[in-house]
């Protein structure tokens, strides 16, 4: 078994192969981040299960107690491959947080020729763009089907899994991602004694991976009506929309005040010298960069897209919820501006904000997770230990 074994000094009581399928900064790498180092105090041995990933991700998953890499790219043989290591490494569950990994998680989990619980953790809904099809729900139910518990990221999410795969309610979980809330604080704190990273006037950040579903080309097109003279936008993230964005901003006249900075998972100092952070996503699983622009104490407004930010945004007391469709630019553009003019308000959401954060902090919700891990193994008949609800 090639294992990394960087073990806590605790003797865990289960051990949970978590999978990925390559190690980087996407939303179920973030996931794994965040939760897996919290496991052990909870009487868990997390593995993570994973490709050869690059010496960013190394240093990215430092904090990981156990890394199991397989060996190979993605791809071919990866169900084969998995299948593999589920039956080498002998975990009491196995852990998935992507749909693409979801599907082959279960497939390899039922050829490993093991009775091993199965969770598949899905945080992005497939309605976007209209209907996902009959391949893709033909994937998702087998696969889900197969799962002794489903994880959505979202209630609105839950609903759309029991409608469109047409699971058990019982057997669908609502749990929250987990966010490292008081660090994003504090670096923030610390970023706010600092330069700002953009000098000039009033300064909307964004963040996220440049895809069609984050809407960053609404953004520009709002940023380029917006009546406050001199405000710089920052977006931060990689993506296959870059140079689209790039020329939109071009086309309206504000490329000398969009900024697309080089990003590597250091967004405290932006957010920390932001007066305002803007999600203008069309679709979202849960919306981890509104609870990180809340933890960083940075007033939020985000499109009310299907699913997560009307899970996070109590209208007008901790941000500032604008409804999609016609006219949204208009609408987003009206909200930015009265932001901008009223530092009493963006104060006021600010104060709130940093209070719901909490609720997302990594050792809050890690141990939810750690209960629906035991309970499956206990229904599944694998364990004596009962650890009573999810709550």
């Amino acid at each position: 078994m090639n294992a990394d074994s960087r073990q806590s000094n605790h003797a865990p009581t289960l051990r949970v192969a978590c999978v990925l399928p390559q190690v980087g900064c996407g939303a179920a790498a973030r996931l794994m981040v965040a939760l897996l180092p919290a496991f052990p105090d909870l009487g868990i041995e997390p593995i993570l299960v994973t490709d050869h990933g690059s010496d960013a991700d190394t240093v990215l998953f430092t904090n990981v107690p156990s890394v199991h890499y397989m060996g190979g790219a993605g791809g071919r043989g990866y169900v084969r491959r998995l299948g593999k290591a589920i039956r080498q490494l002998s975990p009491d569950l196995v852990f998935s947080a992507e749909f693409a990994t979801n599907v082959a998680t279960a497939r390899a989990a039922r050829r490993s020729r093991r009775s091993t619980p199965v969770i598949l953790r899905e945080n992005t809904s497939h309605r976007t763009g209209g209907n996902p099809g009959a391949i893709w729900r033909r994937s998702a139910r087998r696969a889900y089907r197969r799962a002794d518990a489903v994880v959505a990221a979202s209630r609105a999410l839950r609903r759309e899994l029991h409608d469109d795969l047409d699971l058990q309610w019982a057997r669908i979980v609502t749990l929250p991602n987990p966010v490292h809330v008081a660090e994003i604080g504090h670096a923030a704190e610390v970023a706010r004694s600092k330069p700002s990273p953009a000098s000039g006037g009033p300064l909307l950040v964004a963040m996220g991976r440049m895809t069609v579903e984050k809407g960053f080309d609404i953004l520009i097109d709002t940023f380029a009506s917006l009546r406050t003279e001199g405000v710089r936008l920052a977006i931060l993230g990689e993506g296959p929309e870059r140079g689209r964005l790039e020329e939109r901003a071009r086309r309206l006249g504000v490329a000398n005040r969009l900024l697309l900075p080089d990003f590597e998972n250091e967004f405290s100092g932006w957010l920390a010298h932001a007066d305002a952070f803007v999600l203008s996503s069309r679709s979202e699983g849960f919306g981890q960069a509104i609870v990180e622009a809340m933890a960083a104490g940075t007033p939020v407004i985000a499109t009310d897209c299907p699913h997560g930010p009307a899970d996070l945004i109590d209208n007008g007391k901790n941000g500032i919820l604008v409804p999609l469709g016609n006219g949204l630019e208009g609408r987003l553009r009206d909200q930015i501006d009265g932001l901008l003019a009223s530092p009493d308000r963006r104060r006021a959401l600010s104060e709130v904000a940093a209070v719901s954060a909490r609720e997302f902090e990594s050792a809050t919700v890690a141990p939810r997770y750690a209960n629906l891990f035991r309970r499956v193994i206990a229904e599944r008949g694998q364990s004596d230990i009962v650890d009573g609800r999810i709550h």
